[in-house]
């Protein structure tokens, strides 16, 4: 019986953190195996071939999808230039150059497909163009 009282009894001092050294003085348990780890990096020893670096993760490449903004504007034509297939309009409070490509729909008032050159200075159309980047290209013209 006299020895399950010092069992329980070493048992708890080793619990609370102090254990019975063979003089019977209390001292502190030897430090945990996280507080004995080194700071310091490894030391190469002799021929030992050193450990191959870290690669980089490689660079992804992303390429953003741009989707054009399409506006709508009406004003009157106050130059065209087919050679150079610039529109220049006028709005309510502002100018606007348009550029003109081969893809540009021009449509007449009564509805039929028309062409560049049927655009005159003075007329009243209705523009819808694409509105991404600095260069307004038209999509299509309507005239009246």
């Amino acid at each position: 019986m006299r020895t399950i009282t010092v069992c329980t009894l070493t048992l708890g001092l080793l619990t609370s953190g102090l254990a019975l050294a063979s003089s019977g003085t209390p001292t502190k348990p030897a430090a945990t195996a996280a507080a004995a780890t080194p700071t310091t990096p490894p030391v190469q020893i002799g021929d030992e071939p050193a450990a191959p670096a870290a690669k980089p993760a490689p660079l992804v490449k992303r390429t953003a999808k741009v989707t054009p903004k399409i506006v709508s504007t009406a004003g009157e034509v106050t130059a065209i230039d087919v050679n150079k297939k610039l529109l220049t309009l006028k709005e309510a409070k502002s100018v606007a150059n348009f550029s003109i490509s081969s893809s540009t729909h021009i449509t007449l008032a009564d509805g039929k497909a028309g062409h560049e050159s049927d655009v005159k200075v003075g007329a009243r159309v209705t523009v819808t163009y694409d509105a991404h980047g600095k260069t307004l290209v038209a999509r299509s013209v309507k005239i009246g």
